[in-house]
């Protein structure tokens, strides 16, 4: 954001030299912050279709870098009109990059993703749009709002990065690891240890604490910050990691891992607890699903101990 207001700001004072500097140090940031929140989100490389879109980039540029040079007869306006058309299509697709997020950040990342990528389009329209005099006023307004834009979307995507920093969960008396248990053995056991602490929970049936960070598990979600749906397992993920790497040891706890199955599947219930307990191993946190032994199959019930340490069931 401080590239791109400096960009901003040489643009004004008509710096043109200042000016192909910032314009390259936006792009390169933005390009470079795109790469490393997908790969350390997604925890996998962009998709194919990234790629591919990414391959046809020398034609793109160099049919823009034509028509610049059919439009413009001085050397430096041609010079000028490249450097904002590259700069721009990386900013565009740096936007392309991180939209796959939305998996994760929901319908937010419509505002980060769409606003960066209108910038970097808006960003190769100038040196078209530069020479008429009465769109200037216009085209700083469209470039001001998509920033404030920008912001907005980096602050409501972004800030769950310190949620579970404000207040640190301290070590639980539970022991590591992950747990089986029944409602009732969680009720008499479990919850007088956890009603003061911060627990992160996604419950369908329990109350918990004020204390808890809870999420509803509903398909009929009303308000993202409270409610998840039961499909939505890669945040309930994302959630999962981010808390427990604010503080080492803490509790994650799921009462409804029956209605997660109806929805996905067993095998992706599997994998889903698979992957929470791996995460509750290096974060050295305790994972606990609360079920009835009756509502699974004998089968199911054997690979879910499997996963999960059965506790007085």
């Amino acid at each position: 954001m401080l590239a791109y207001s400096f960009h901003t700001l040489s643009d004004i004072l008509e710096a043109t030299l200042m000016n192909e500097i910032s314009i390259a140090m936006t792009s390169t940031l933005f390009m470079l912050m795109a790469s490393v929140i997908t790969i350390e989100e997604e925890g996998e490389f962009p998709s194919f279709f990234t790629f591919a879109l990414f391959s046809l980039t020398p034609l793109i540029l160099i049919t823009y870098t034509i028509v610049v040079g059919e439009i413009f007869d001085s050397k430096m306006l041609t010079i000028l009109g490249v450097v904002y058309g590259i700069s721009g299509f990386f900013i565009f697709f740096s936007g392309v990059i991180i939209w796959r997020l939305k998996e994760i950040f929901g319908r937010k990342m419509l505002v980060l993703s769409g606003s960066l990528a209108l910038i970097g389009l808006h960003q190769m329209d100038y040196p078209f749009l530069r020479p008429i005099p009465w769109f200037a006023p216009i085209g700083f307004t469209i470039a001001t709002v998509l920033t404030l834009t920008l912001l907005y979307g980096i602050f409501v995507v972004f800030r769950s990065e310190v949620y579970f920093r404000r207040h640190p969960p301290t070590t639980s008396e539970l022991k590591e690891g992950s747990f089986l248990v029944s409602s009732d053995y969680f009720n008499r056991t479990m919850m007088p240890k956890l009603k003061e602490f911060p627990v992160l929970a996604f419950v369908r049936n329990i109350q918990g604490s004020d204390a808890w960070y809870k999420y509803f598990v509903t398909r009929a979600v009303s308000n993202y910050e409270k409610d998840i749906s039961p499909t939505d397992l890669p945040r309930m993920l994302e959630l999962s990691k981010r808390y427990l790497q604010a503080s080492k040891g803490g509790v994650i706890v799921i009462d409804c891992p029956e209605y997660l199955a109806l929805y996905n599947g067993f095998e992706a219930l599997l994998k889903f607890l698979a992957t929470l307990r791996d995460m509750v191993v290096v974060y050295k946190g305790t994972l606990i699903v609360i079920t009835e032994r009756g509502v699974w199959e004998d089968r199911q019930w054997v690979l879910l101990t499997k996963i999960l340490r059965e506790k007085s069931l």
